[in-house]
């Protein structure tokens, strides 16, 4: 019976654990993909306090606004680099972040 608990507490803690690192892998890369010049610290944040970085980030990150790519039409981020439906490269310095033709 012992050893039962130790197990289901062992899976428990795995669980949670990869739930936190994956809330702060999240958080850094979304920060990245929004450009925000902090995007490591909001992850070191959501790293060390879990869930409470995760909320404070979700309310405290900038909209996303969608544009139309130029090339191929699709909703992309303003923030995007690359289209992620043609893959054609957007870069700043354009209306809503459009990329050109």
């Amino acid at each position: 019976m012992g050893l039962v608990i130790v197990l289901l507490l062992a899976a428990l803690l795995l669980v949670v654990g990869g739930l936190w690192l994956g809330a702060a892998v999240y958080v850094f890369s979304n920060a990245q993909k929004r450009r925000l010049p902090n995007a490591w610290l909001w992850g070191l944040g959501t790293l060390v306090s879990g869930p409470v970085g995760l909320i404070a980030y979700l309310v405290d990150r900038p909209p996303s606004r969608r544009t139309p790519c130029s090339f191929c039409g699709e909703m992309i981020l303003e923030t995007d680099v690359r289209c992620p439906y043609c893959s054609r490269e957007c870069h700043g310095g354009f209306p809503h972040g459009a990329c050109p033709r």
